[in-house]
């Protein structure tokens, strides 16, 4: 049920939005963002009508949505000052690292002004990026914001330099090069991609998207067959929901990893930071991304939206919100016919040995994992990893529904069952949301299952769920040859989440947090272990990216001793089995 006070006030902020655009009328907040190319910052000035505080404190959020990481927005913001909309100086103080106070002397209007310099790495990603040709702007890491005041319509106008272009998927405003958002909320989730890059328009299932290309020199990639990609994804997840969320979907593609190699999604975009190669495959990346439309971006988290800029926001939750993410980015390339049923057992193999590898699986929870992502680093807690623990939980959990209700229901009900409760502007789950909505949409007591995957440090039970599904599964310990690493695939590039003391990994100078790119020149994008398979004793060059710096190592492969898995259709199945993994295979 929604509190009826809640939603008539979500109604009436979208009403106002959409009356003072028609009006020709701006929010009560606005700001207008100029580019300065020589001091590479933006000059930002925010207007703030109907203050009612004195004095009047305004902020920079301290974390950005999908990044479960405390940011330092602050330290790139300079010069701040501030002057009634009459043009009265007013006095600024700090009040803490990322909240300035005004004496605005009881001003009902303050035009606030300030610089971010625009330094994030590449093209752009968690922050503001300025060069000569090109901007990006994630607005946490931009726009201030007034204290208490996250929940209004906004607008945001942009002053470009001459032949500028302009990229985002908020409304336009009344003016030229003007936005319009919902609330502050939308705004924060709605990156800006600006100057010179290529874009290509076209349709997913009747929705408008487009893509942007922004490249130094030659962009090498075929831009052509990966808009079909991108289509291709699109109308299968649209399709599993029966409709899309949004008006319009921007793929806003980087081809320069910078400081972070991989993808973020926004409420009707996304961010993908990737390699300028002429086989870019974007599929496994953005498949993922694109399913956050739904899963985070609307079917979410109490604290995930509307939220609080101003510290952690701890849930336990993540493993569904990213590993859940995973398992059906991954299993739209096999419904979409991009990868074939082989192709998609061993995805599942590699995900089961990434998991065995992990020591930390024993000693925390998928859902502690979940909570400490913020020490963490945004990927789960030690080497346990809530995308890859999380992709199997969903896989076990849909496996166990469909096995459990004969068929007739799956996780895919699950989700659209979510999506109709908690799409916004009703409110988020609770922390056992997700079990009430499993037991809701199959009548039954999924409790002892749930509670042992989210809850417990057992292990995963992929025996009993996989032989009761008509899958034939194995395990063992198997001697091969590899680097000491348990690496995460942190969606486009693997991420380094452990280095052994004295393993040949730590000689050659691999480091927690480095994204391994290549492996003797071949690519490690969507690898979840690109060292597998490399005998002891062979020299091994690998390519790396340590924030922003590329680096290329040198070693020879040690030995090791991991756990094996290997998955098949079992060969005489039950007519019950025959119907779960009908269900479960059908494209």
């Amino acid at each position: 049920m929604i509190p009826l006070r809640r939603t008539v006030v979500s109604i009436a902020l979208a009403l106002l939005t959409l009356c003072a655009t028609l009006a020709g009328q701006q929010p009560a907040i606005t700001y207008v963002v100029t580019p300065d190319l020589g001091a590479k910052s933006y000059h930002v000035s925010m207007s703030v009508r109907d203050v009612h505080n004195s004095p009047l404190d305004v902020r920079i959020p301290a974390w950005c949505p999908g990044w479960y990481v405390l940011t330092e927005y602050h330290k790139n913001i300079r010069r701040v000052s501030a002057k009634t909309t009459s043009g009265v100086r007013l006095e600024v103080a700090e009040a803490g690292d990322r909240v300035w106070r005004i004496e605005n002397r009881g001003a009902a209007g303050v035009v606030v002004e300030y610089q971010v310099r625009g330094n994030d790495a590449g093209f752009g990603f968690f922050g503001s990026h300025l060069s000569e040709r090109n901007g990006f702007i994630n607005p946490a890491s931009l726009c201030m914001y007034p204290t208490g005041r996250t929940q209004e319509p906004v607008a945001i106008r942009f002053d470009l330099p001459s032949g500028w272009n302009i990229a985002t998927a908020l409304d336009p405003g009344g003016r030229e090069s003007e936005f319009v958002a919902q609330d502050y909320d939308e705004l924060v989730d709605s990156p800006f991609e600006l100057g010179y890059f290529k874009r290509v328009d076209f349709q997913a299932a009747g929705v408008p998207m487009f893509a942007t290309f922004t490249y130094r020199g030659e962009m090498r990639p075929n831009a052509d067959k990966i808009v079909s990609d991108l289509k291709l994804i699109a109308e299968t997840q649209i399709a599993m929901f029966g409709g899309a969320p949004m008006k319009r979907y921007f793929w806003n593609i980087h081809l320069d990893t910078g400081s972070f190699g991989g993808g973020l999604e926004h409420r009707a975009s996304t961010t993908l930071n990737v390699q300028n190669n002429a086989d870019l495959d974007l599929r496994w990346l953005a498949s993922h991304e694109f399913f956050h439309l739904w899963n985070v971006k609307r079917i979410r988290p109490k604290l995930l939206g509307p939220f609080d800029y101003t510290g952690p926001q701890r849930t336990g939750n993540l493993w569904f919100a990213e590993g859940v993410t995973s398992y059906y980015g991954d299993l739209t390339l096999y419904r979409s016919g991009m990868i074939d049923r082989d192709q998609w057992l061993r995805t599942i193999t590699n995900q089961i040995e990434t998991l065995q590898g992990s020591s930390d699986r024993l000693k925390y929870t998928a859902e502690e994992a979940s909570r400490r992502a913020w020490e963490g680093g945004s990927q789960g807690y030690g080497n346990l990893s809530y995308y890859n623990k999380g992709f199997l939980m969903g896989l076990l959990l849909d496996l166990s529904i469909r096995t459990r209700t004969g068929g007739e229901k799956s996780l895919d009900d699950v989700m659209r069952h979510m999506m109709k409760k908690h799409n916004p502007p009703k409110p988020g789950y609770d922390e056992d949301g997700i079990l009430v909505a499993i037991n809701e949409v199959t009548g039954l007591d999924f409790t002892p299952l749930y509670t042992r995957l989210a809850r417990t440090t057992e292990e995963l039970p992929y025996g009993e769920v996989f032989t009761a599904a008509g899958l034939q599964y194995g395990s063992g310990e198997q001697g091969e040859s590899g680097l000491t690493l348990v690496l995460a695939n942190a969606q486009a590039y693997p991420r380094v989440q452990e280095v052994s003391p004295n393993s040949m990994a730590e000689v050659m100078g691999l480091q927690p947090g480095d994204f391994i790119v290549s492996v003797n020149g071949t690519d490690a994008r969507g690898r979840v272990d690109p060292l597998a398979g490399i005998a002891a004793g062979t020299d091994v060059a690998i390519s790396a990216l340590r924030r922003s710096e590329k680096l290329s190592l040198a070693g020879t492969m040690g030995s090791r001793t991991y756990s094996g898995a290997s998955l098949s259709l079992a060969p005489n199945p039950t007519p019950l089995q025959q119907r779960v993994l009908d269900g479960w295979l059908k494209r």
